[in-house]
């Protein structure tokens, strides 16, 4: 049966008005769409990954820091790199005087969330000029929107953007602008962007100088193309370029107006770059009445040696195949287009050297700021290579011209799909590849895990925050750092070797008999708390806690105030009790295994390893309100080998409980005549937490290497009002 349109026409209708919509609709309007897609889309994905707490103090809050500085009179002090190495101001470290524009919106709106903005809207502003330049260069502006498309699509663009804020995010809008306007002749407007990225970064004038050389060679083989023109049989009326003596080729290229005025801005890259030093080191102090920066500056590009680059030769054979690959990755997700036109290395020459020499690994690996730089020469060297793919296999040939590239039918169904498969295939990658993809979470190095919703226990911990009074001297762990870091007095905790010396830092005007009069802690980062600030949170006549939110993306956070004898603020539900752990629910100790355990209670257990003493699991690192708990420890001792029996006098299992930051709560040495070496055996003790309290553990120690253990499960109850203190049995307590 054949089933006709009810109206004839319709659908040849309603097709013919589709395609002429979007005839109508020009290629930058696609491109303007997509732009604010993409700065919509990575505006909110940046917001959720603050409200995850996944942002630090490198690179978030020290920017925050040093613009709220700036506008209260202070040019942008920041105290983590005073805290490394005694910088006065992040300008000597990298010399971003563009920062200086944000300040006063910084002023009006003191918020993460404006640098969010400002910085998905600069990376996405970069399509503009490669729009431009796709459209100029390649003299059709579907080729800008495939240029623009690709830049907003690139995988390691929004890995980068994601990260924090960085002052590189304005690199690639400038440089491509530059460009542009170099291309098009227009060198007065091009020089005042170059100074303008001059004053972004230090690595600016480098980038400018390799730009500048490659419009140097443009018209001087072997770098320029070699061409002849022919005119009849009678041989061509120009000679070959390798045939003209090298002063006629000199002469030839200074006759452009554009080699001209590279070769001027050359010369201005070169000095800008000495300027920018000069100016880090010297004028800085003098102009901003401040100490000099130390003289053991290192790591920015603005530097004179490869040590103060923090660059090493070594470092070019270490991760050698890690770099390599790095670019090939970079490459490859924009098809190797580049590649055909091989003269736009140029372009790439300087931060290819450097990415070979660095020490810090993360200059190759997709997911740092570094992504900003490395799309400068990429996507010039797109829009230069989709110009050469255009010419060799797209246009046709004239008539009886022989073409060593195999040209494709442009016009014909077959090859216009093969294309849009590929370019369709090619964008798809990037999106697998890049923090969009719900299975590539996780798995970058930044560890990205956007949940595509506010996380739970964001807004306990900004209320939390908000209890730090203005001008206080507050000391925070890294990611919680940027909801206090609107202070002049806000100090932040760092990794282990974050530091020149690998500890803590030189100049954090904290000690043991000075400490900060608040602290402001999280529980997945209590490993950057020294030792002599541990000791003293718990200390009822140092500290008080001030506040806890009791669940967060990063699990416990506690707000700590000197001298403070109040209650506590509780936010959010406090854990639930009872609570019972069992094996991949604890942590093994170097003396432990984890094994299954089909006929047990359990799916897991955890086993001493035979002939092994010393710790067998510790954790389970939970949270507990004040109150009185019964602690219950399941487990099975035997002996190795039954002919081989420890002396009865020998200990031969301990076991201990406590928190972060307080005296141990339990702590019980025994014998191997104490447990029934036929069945379980159960430990019973009662815990008394007096203040909120995390990373709350039991740990369990073999003492000797004829006994085995295995346990099943560590439970914690609250002890009922009218319950007596379990006592443990028997032993060797103290």
């Amino acid at each position: 049966m054949i089933h006709r349109d009810p109206v004839p026409g319709t659908y040849a209708r309603a097709m013919g008005f589709l395609r002429r919509c979007f005839a109508r609709t020009r290629p930058w309007m696609y491109l303007a769409a997509l732009m604010v897609l993409y700065a919509a889309g990575s505006f909110a994905l940046s917001a959720l990954r603050w409200q995850e707490l996944d942002a630090s103090t490198f690179d978030l809050g020290l920017y925050q820091q040093s613009l709220w500085s700036t506008s209260h009179g202070f040019p942008f002090y920041e105290s983590a790199d005073w805290e490394i190495a005694g910088f006065p101001t992040l300008l000597d470290v990298h010399t971003v005087f563009i920062l200086y524009l944000l300040v006063p919106l910084y002023q009006l709106a003191p918020t993460a969330y404006l640098l969010f903005a400002v910085q998905s809207g600069a990376v996405a502003a970069g399509a503009v000029p490669l729009y431009l330049l796709g459209r100029d260069h390649i003299h059709d502006p579907r080729a800008g929107l495939l240029v623009g498309g690709m830049y907003l699509a690139w995988a390691p663009l929004l890995a980068a953007n994601l990260y924090d804020f960085h002052p590189e995010a304005f690199l690639p809008v400038e440089l491509f602008t530059l460009f542009w306007f170099w291309m098009r002749g227009r060198y007065a407007f091009g020089s005042i962007v170059a100074v303008v990225s001059f004053l972004t970064l230090e690595v600016a004038p480098v980038l400018v100088a390799a730009m500048a050389i490659y419009f140097v060679t443009e018209k001087w083989t072997p770098f320029g193309r070699l061409h002849a023109t022919h005119k009849g049989p009678e041989g061509p009326e120009h000679p070959l370029d390798w045939e003209i003596s090298v002063p006629r080729r000199l002469q030839r290229a200074l006759g452009s107006p554009r080699v001209t005025a590279s070769l001027v801005l050359l010369a201005s890259s070169i000095v800008a770059y000495f300027l920018l030093r000069e100016a880090q080191t010297e004028w800085l102090a003098l102009w901003l009445h401040q100490p000099l920066a130390p003289s053991q500056t290192t790591g920015t590009l603005a530097g004179t040696s490869l040590s103060s680059l923090d660059l090493s030769l070594s470092a070019a054979s270490a991760v050698f195949p890690q770099k390599v690959a790095y670019w090939l990755v970079l490459y490859a997700l924009v098809g190797l287009i580049p590649w055909l036109a091989p003269r736009g290395f140029i372009l790439a020459v300087p931060w290819w050297a450097y990415s070979l020499l660095a020490l810090n690994p993360a200059v190759v690996t997709v997911g740092y700021q570094y992504s900003f730089i490395a799309a400068i020469p990429v996507f010039l060297g797109f829009v230069l290579g989709l110009e050469v793919f255009r010419r060799w296999y797209l246009e046709p040939s004239p008539p009886g011209k022989v073409e060593t590239h195999p040209k494709l039918a442009w016009r014909g169904p077959g090859s216009r799909r093969i294309l849009q498969s590929a370019l369709l295939g090619l964008i798809l990658l990037n999106l697998a590849m890049s923090p969009l993809d719900p299975l590539a979470q996780g798995s970058g190095p930044q560890g990205y895990a956007v949940s595509y919703v506010p996380p739970p226990g964001f807004s306990e911990v900004l209320q939390l925050s908000r209890l730090v009074p203005d001008e206080a001297r507050v000391l925070a762990t890294p990611r919680l750092f940027p909801l206090v870091a609107n202070d002049l007095h806000a100090y932040s905790l760092l990794p282990p070797g974050a530091s020149p010396a690998g500890g803590f830092p030189f100049f954090l005007p904290f000690n043991i008999t000075n400490p900060p009069s608040w602290v402001f802690v999280s529980q997945q980062e209590l490993g950057t708390v020294p030792s002599w600030l541990g000791g003293l949170l718990y200390n009822r006549s140092v500290y008080g806690v001030r506040g806890v939110v009791w669940s967060s993306a990063l699990g416990t956070v506690m707000l700590f105030e000197r001298s403070w004898t109040g209650p506590y603020l509780s936010l959010g539900p406090p854990p639930g009790v009872p609570q019972v752990f069992w094996g991949s629910g604890l942590s093994l100790g170097p003396a432990g295994r984890l094994a299954a355990s089909p006929a047990g209670p359990y799916p897991e257990t955890i086993f001493s390893i035979d002939g092994e003493t010393g710790n067998v699991w510790f954790g389970p690192y939970t949270s507990l309100a004040p109150g009185n708990y019964t602690v219950e420890v399941d487990l099975i001792v035997g002996l190795v080998d039954p002919a081989l029996l420890p002396p009865a006098s020998d200990v031969v299992f301990q076991i201990q409980a406590g928190a972060f930051g307080q005296p141990t709560w339990y702590y019980q040495n025994f014998l191997l005549s104490q447990f029934n070496s036929s069945a379980e055996s159960r430990v019973t003790f009662r815990i008394d937490v007096r203040a909120p309290s995390t990373n709350v553990q039991v740990v369990g120690y073999s003492l000797s290497p004829l006994v085995e253990e295995q346990l099943l499960d560590v439970s914690i109850s609250p002890v009922a009002p009218t319950q007596a203190a379990p006592l443990p049995p028997g032993g060797t307590g103290r």
